[in-house]
């Protein structure tokens, strides 16, 4: 890593200075004597030296040093911010090599922190930088990074033709270091394909490179050796091979934590169950402080929670495999519960505390390429064009690394210091947040083990559940029986709820207040159109208020009043048919010019959002309809900090992006559309309060398991929302009947927050349910759900 930011090579200026060179040389010594932090002060030093001398080629070269530093000690954090600025300075300066270097750096970081697109636009922005004919090592780098990327997005083809490029130019260039990480890597990701054979001879071929080849600072990859070994069920081999990584962590070329878990892997293999358990304990205490380290912008940290998963899945599944289950638990399943929780929670309540703080500090250069983001997903609403989605991703990268960027450099703890979990996150702090009325369920589908827990105020359950494939099946057959309105629909929800809640105590219950914690398994799931047959007649909204919490651990006990204004916004201008529109087209972007989707008019969108005004009763509202339907017009409304924010709008996939959405709002006087991403939701400022988003599927993004809430809602909760609620599929445009209820019962309560929306909205469902009118249907109510910070 180090060694790709050498000051050597033709172009800009990276003659050094006397001083300069004696403090290359004690950062070099530095490093020799195993010292990153004192190779750090060093560069530092260099770096700052060269910024007064108005070096900026080698500036750039010391920053990316310093950077560098901080990714051996696993400060993603730093590194990327650091990264980042090194790359700008190197390329002000023209030093385009230099650049290309950094770019590397940049792909191997979001590689470590799971962030595979990323990680693949850098490696293809570092090979674009390159001068022609130059650093020929850099490049091989570059083309063995592009293809771990292929490799990881599962295009096979492509990555082996890059590994076998890097191989074939680091071979004829005589870079043993660069042939010996190529079919390192190259070894690593046929194992990861299975293709053992072909593994083990890449592998072995990186070792014999490494072993004979010591003199050049080489460390051989063990840890990679060792899942050979494991995946050819040699697991003394393995255990001996990963016993040598662990004598010198800080070689491994992987994070401590992930050492620790191999190792717990092995040993569940072996049966040795107990041993297992306490190297997942140690692998999960580490890999708390690297979080610490981790991606600092919400896009990017999404990545840094999948990286994690695996970890978590294996720690929480070797403490309910074997576990006690029953009413009251037992120490191994409250252990249990508080990990899920802890990882379940942890990115978006590191994203609370600091995307609000950095939002206002975000450059002009962010809101302009937010625009172009925009235009690229409006025009993919009418066309899955894959030019303008490789230009999405594109413009999606440049926006995370803007966001990490302005975020404050703060520093972070040690990788490798153990620490408890978080104070006020256990269960007996979770439980005093508890009310009276109140149960909390979290779930947990694992690989080989699922459970869910019940926390009430005064009581602690745990139970285990089918396997999660079955429970997945059969929910995704109730969905789907649901909104056609099949006939199956009692048997299944009959069936599914048995297979969530038929283990839980009477106690349990009878509470009337539910908060479930889960992934999207159960967010997709109409939950209140269950049926509990015999143990509880009728449909599960006839008995709880049901809302979905990020985490156990974000509920909270202060209570959340409304008040304030009504801010609604919709029945915009879709089409240039629309006898509203007065405008012309103006736009000359191109690509703006592709994004005019027309869209049919939402009819009775305008009556929805007068009728629901009305039922909230408040003066000083504001409707926002037609022309007035934009991005400008919501920002300004939300200045008044409104206790609603009503949109009745369509609610759309781009093409070829299942894992986002968009809010179309209409088209602008210029013929542009005007749509909101998650970026644009997320820059917004919102006082509390609850946004309601009545569009077809609303509030539904994939959302892996542990990972949390994702899509527009999570974004509507970085804005500052204290409850969101949204729709899981497509129902009739209407004039809002379930709304207006909705919104009486939330204003004569009084009782905002998370509690109070779903409160509301379970007494709105119920009158939907016995109106004895085609919104009687599951297929009409159950649409709906509410998901809240607390």
């Amino acid at each position: 890593m180090l060694a790709g930011c050498q000051h050597r090579g033709a172009g800009p200026d990276l003659r050094e200075t006397a001083p300069l060179k004696a403090l290359h040389a004690q950062a070099g010594a530095s490093l020799k004597a195993g010292s990153v932090a004192g190779a750090e002060a060093a560069f530092r030093k260099a770096y700052e030296l060269s910024v007064r001398e108005g070096r900026q080629a080698l500036a750039g070269r010391y920053l990316g040093n310093v950077a560098a530093c901080r990714f051996a000690a696993w400060d993603l954090r730093g590194a990327l911010k650091l990264f980042l600025q090194a790359r700008e300075t190197s390329l002000a300066a023209g030093d385009r090599e230099g650049a290309g270097r950094i770019s590397a750096n940049l792909s191997s970081l979001y590689i470590a922190n799971g962030d595979f697109q990323d990680a693949g636009l850098s490696a293809e922005r570092g090979l674009e930088e390159l001068p022609a004919g130059g650093a020929p090592g850099v490049r091989t780098s570059l083309l063995t990074l592009a293809a771990q990327v292929a490799a990881r997005l599962g295009e096979n083809g492509e990555a082996e033709r890059w590994f076998r490029e890097a191989i074939e130019e680091s071979d004829a260039s005589g870079d043993l270091r660069q042939q010996a990480q190529a079919w390192d890597n190259l070894g690593f990701y046929e194992l990861k394909a299975r293709h053992l054979r072909r593994a083990g001879r890449a592998l072995v071929e990186a070792y014999r490179l490494e072993t004979e080849y010591r003199g050049l600072g080489l460390e051989p990859a063990y840890s990679h050796l060792s899942e050979w070994r494991e995946s050819e069920g040699d697991l003394a081999g393995a255990r001996v091979l990963l016993g040598r990584a662990l004598e010198h962590p800080e070689r491994a070329g992987v994070p401590v934590w992930y050492l620790h878990y191999q190792a717990a892997r092995l040993k569940t293999e072996a049966g040795e169950a107990g041993a297992a358990l306490g190297e997942y304990r140690q692998a999960v205490a580490l890999a708390r402080s690297w979080r610490e380290g981790a991606s600092p912008s919400d896009s990017l940290r999404a990545g840094t929670a999948r990286w994690l998963s695996a970890l978590y899945q294996g720690y929480i599944d070797g403490l309910v495999r074997d576990a006690r289950f029953g009413p009251a638990g037992s120490a191994i399943t409250v252990e249990a519960f508080e990990a899920e929780e802890e990882e379940r929670s942890a990115t978006l309540r590191q994203t609370l505390l600091e995307e609000r703080k950095s939002r206002a500090k975000l450059p002009e250069e962010y809101w302009a390429l937010l625009g172009r983001y925009r235009s690229c997903q409006s025009a993919l609403l009418g066309a899955d064009r894959p030019e303008l989605r490789k230009m999405a991703a594109a413009l999606e990268h440049q926006l995370a690394e803007i966001e990490a960027r302005s975020l404050p450099l703060t520093s972070t703890t040690p990788y490798n210091t153990l620490e408890n979990l978080p104070q006020g996150n256990t269960l007996r702090d979770i439980q005093s947040r508890i009310r009276d009325s109140e149960l909390v369920l979290s779930f947990h589908f694992g690989a080989s083990a699922s459970c869910v827990w019940a926390v009430r105020r005064n009581g602690f359950e745990a139970h285990r559940l089918p396997s999660a494939e079955t429970i997945r099946r059969d929910a995704e057959k109730f969905l789907a029986a649901t909104q056609s309105d099949g006939s199956e629909a009692a048997g299944l929800g009959e069936r599914v709820y048995g297979e969530l809640f038929g283990a839980l105590g009477a106690e349990a219950r009878g509470k009337s207040d539910w908060a479930l914690a889960s992934d999207e398994l159960l967010l997709r799931t109409p939950l209140g159109a269950l049926s509990g047959g015999r143990k509880e007649p009728g449909y599960l909204i006839e008995k709880h208020a049901l809302r979905f919490v990020p985490s156990a651990m974000t509920v909270a006990a202060a209570p959340v009043e409304t008040g304030g204004a009504f801010l609604g916004i919709g029945d915009g201008i879709y089409n240039r048919a629309d006898p509203r529109w007065s405008g012309r087209r103006s736009v000359t972007d191109p690509v703006t010019v592709q994004a005019a989707v027309e869209l049919p008019r939402l009819v009775a969108s305008g009556q929805e959002l007068y009728e629901c005004e009305r039922a909230w009763g408040r003066p000083g509202g504001m409707l926002l309809t037609g022309e007035r339907a934009s991005r400008k017009a919501l920002r300004q409304g939300l200045e008044m900090r409104p206790a609603v924010v009503h949109i009745a709008a369509h609610v759309l996939q781009p093409a070829g992006d299942s894992a986002d959405s968009v809010i179309a709002l209409g088209i602008g006087r210029d013929g542009g559309e005007e749509v909101m991403t998650r970026f644009d939701v997320a820059g917004l400022t919102m006082a509390g309060g609850t946004v309601v988003m009545s569009g077809c599927s609303s509030a539904v993004a994939p959302a892996p398991e542990l990972t949390g809430v994702l899509g527009l809602a999570r974004a509507w909760l970085i804005a500052g929302a204290d409850a969101v609620v949204g729709t899981r599929w497509a129902y009739p445009d209407d004039t809002g009947a379930l709304f207006r209820v909705f919104y009486e019962h939330l204003r004569e309560s009084g009782a905002g927050g998370s509690r109070g929306a779903a409160d509301a909205l379970r007494r709105a469902e119920l009158e939907m349910l016995r109106s004895r009118s085609w919104r009687a249907k599951p297929k009409y109510w159950a649409s709906f759900y509410e998901i809240g910070k607390e």
